[in-house]
């Protein structure tokens, strides 16, 4: 096991590489226990603890440096770390297929540690899912492992997940889709947002061959290079130009979380680009005027 901070979470055994863990553990005693809101973040494949802990840090910056006035919600953030990688990373990157089976053996472990935690006195605890690249499929594994939780009785009315942000997703569209495994997971939260970019070579070229590897479907077609199914989301983004590794750390990524966490979007005219001398104005006496006929 490594340090972590008391608002992390993981169930990784090795800071970098190594397996899944028994179960999920916390930086601090209680972790989000007894929270009225939870941000739960996710990272992708081929990330590292410090790698993953530099993208939170990043996006969260971003985040408050465009909405200052929501410094409130960064303290309910929780970071989840799992092991998406291997540890030298030219064999991560290769390992896709293997993180697959990570991917889903995460979210279970997830599940079932929030479905234990201790209930908010003020009602049920609102969580929010953000997750990047084959995090998404660590969430929607976790929301589907939380339905049957739900419908064997274990759990009732102290977890409400609220929204799910979806970064690149690389989830195949079929398994969200209507009749798809995940669709009834991925439809759960009231709030659901994809940010997409075709301009993605990973999710264009690596994702469909690593999927069908990993007997996920032959060369499916990832969420998060179009952003289908469409009308399936209440908000939807394409990110232009934005490539794979472009989510966390840019600072754009902020303006949907923001306008996704039901705060205002700025105004981010520059000065330089507001016109101070707009041109002539026409004086009173040259604009002439049009009588209306009378009746």
């Amino acid at each position: 096991m490594f340090y972590l901070f008391p608002r992390e979470l993981t169930c990784r055994t090795e800071p970098s590489g190594g397996d899944v863990a028994p179960t999920v553990v916390s930086g601090s005693t209680l972790g989000p226990g007894g929270r009225r809101r939870i941000l739960l973040f996710c990272h992708g494949y081929a990330n590292s603890v410090p790698t993953a802990r530099d993208s939170y840090r990043k996006f969260q910056a971003n985040f408050l440096s465009l909405f200052p006035e929501g410094k409130g919600i960064l303290d309910d953030v929780f970071e989840f770390f799992w092991p998406g990688d291997e540890r030298l990373h030219f064999f991560s990157e290769a390992s896709y297929p293997l993180q697959i089976s990570h991917a889903r053996e995460s979210g279970k472990l997830l599940a079932n540690y929030l479905a234990n935690l201790p209930a908010s006195v003020d009602g049920p605890t609102e969580i929010f899912l953000i997750a990047h690249s084959l995090g998404n499929r660590v969430i929607l594994e976790l929301l589907r492992e939380i339905l049957g939780i739900i419908a064997g009785g274990a759990i009732r009315n102290n977890l409400k997940f609220a929204g799910i942000f979806m970064m690149a997703a690389a989830v195949p569209v079929s398994m969200v889709d209507r009749g798809g495994d995940l669709h009834g997971p991925s439809v759960t939260p009231a709030r659901r947002c994809v940010l997409y970019s075709p301009s993605d070579f990973v999710l264009w070229l690596a994702f469909p061959v690593g999927e069908t590897v990993g007997l996920d479907g032959l060369r499916p077609r990832a969420v998060g290079r179009f952003g289908d199914p469409w009308g399936q989301w209440t908000q939807q983004q394409k990110m232009t130009g934005y490539g794979h590794s472009d989510y966390w750390p840019r600072a754009t990524t902020s303006l949907p979380f923001g306008r996704f966490m039901g705060f205002s979007v700025p105004n981010l005219i520059q000065k330089n680009q507001i016109v101070s001398n707009p041109g002539p104005v026409a004086s009173a006496s040259r604009i002439q005027s049009r009588s209306t006929p009378e009746a």
